[in-house]
């Protein structure tokens, strides 16, 4: 009971879904949510701006001149927040968000205690739903800087002598802490489904289906990007299984479908992670390396891969076909190299090898 408790708790916290899934895309929705605060940031030294202007036509200037330096340091602040393009650390959109709220609620407590009129708890209540709105940082941090922002200003109503109103503005301030805990978790929940759903359109676009190696449409644009950065020591490996097409007529297309997940599946724990594998279409595969030491470690890795396509494949009935790769190598090594002109190459490489019997592989000279 207890640990299904903590984990309502924790998927509560982090919008509904459960910590690993927030942790694997809080970095995105940091980055969508920036945006929003630079906008805000601009839009609040602009208000800061406009506010201090009648302050300084005022003749008895310095009654309000603590009201005059927390709007200038408070325009300051969002002036430098919105407007630096070159902040690269992580932690520095969380920071400059709490700067914000932490310098709102000490300007909000000092007017609580000073001023007799204003109306300083729905400023705080206000300030307090802004930023659980714009989520900069793990919910659950969050939640526990605003607690204490909360709690501080509380005690600032509890101990000034000015307030009158201590019960209700306590209750109020209770009940949009928990109002804001649910926006946020509605908030973030929004945010990660956006997120999630993009992921997953563009992992189908871009993931065959059948082996869950990449489309062709999505290898070229990661080769196509890497040619064009001018990415060195890189080569293309195209092959196909021989005697596909007698395996798909005489046991059937089930065991086809079976033989490309299977020969995919090997073939992919053979590579690195940012090489690119490929289903082309039908039969055909494709592996596109960079940054290859030497030429002999290639051209044993291609020995590798058609060593591990062989096998033989048998029905139900006893019937079996062995199945084969032909393999391609083109190396990327003239300038100006695109994918197209690299495919066909490789692509000539391959019917070579599969010209001299099959079961090997052809360099493209």
């Amino acid at each position: 009971m207890r640990e299904k408790l903590t984990r309502a708790v924790k998927c509560f916290l982090y919008g509904g879904y459960s910590l690993d899934v927030f942790r694997l895309y809080a970095d995105e929705v940091v980055a969508t949510n920036w945006q929003l605060l630079k906008v805000l940031c601009r839009m609040m030294a602009g208000l800061c701006v406009i506010a201090i202007i009648p302050v300084l036509i005022i003749d008895d200037i310095r009654s309000l001149l603590p009201e005059v330096i927390a709007l200038i340091v408070i325009c300051l602040i969002a002036w430098f927040v919105g407007q630096w393009e070159h902040i690269k650390g992580k932690k520095w959109p969380s920071n400059g968000a709490y700067l914000i709220g932490f310098c709102f609620s000490l300007v909000i407590i000092y007017f609580n205690c000073t001023r007799k009129t204003s109306n300083a708890t729905a400023l705080f209540c206000g300030m307090q739903l802004l930023m659980c709105v714009y989520i900069l940082d793990y919910p659950l941090r969050l939640t526990l800087v605003n607690a204490v922002l909360s709690v501080c200003y509380v005690l600032s109503v509890a101990l000034s002598p000015m307030h009158r109103n201590v019960a209700s503005d306590t209750l109020a301030v209770c009940i949009f802490f928990l109002v804001n805990q649910a926006v946020m978790q509605n908030f973030t929940h929004s945010r990660l489904s956006q997120i999630i759903g993009r992921a997953e359109l563009v992992n189908q676009r871009d993931t065959d289906s059948l082996t869950r190696l990449n489309t062709r449409a999505c290898a070229e644009r990661r080769i196509t990007a890497a040619l064009y950065t001018g990415s060195k020591d890189a080569a293309m490996m195209l092959f196909d299984l021989d005697h596909f097409k007698e395996l798909n007529d005489q046991l059937g297309h089930r065991l086809g479908d079976q033989a490309l997940q299977e020969v995919a599946r090997d073939v992919q724990g053979l590579f690195r992670a940012t090489d690119v594998l490929c289903r082309l279409g039908g039969d055909e595969f494709l592996i596109f390396m960079q940054d290859i030491p030497d030429t002999a470690l290639l051209e044993s890795r291609a020995q590798l891969v058609v060593q591990t396509v062989q096998r033989v494949m048998t029905d139900e009935a006893g019937r079996s076909v062995a199945i084969t790769a032909s393999l391609g190598i083109a190396y990327a090594q003239d300038t100006g190299m695109t994918f197209d002109k690299l495919y066909r190459r490789a692509d000539q490489a391959m019917y070579h090898a599969k010209g001299a019997g099959g079961n090997c592989f052809h360099v493209w000279r």
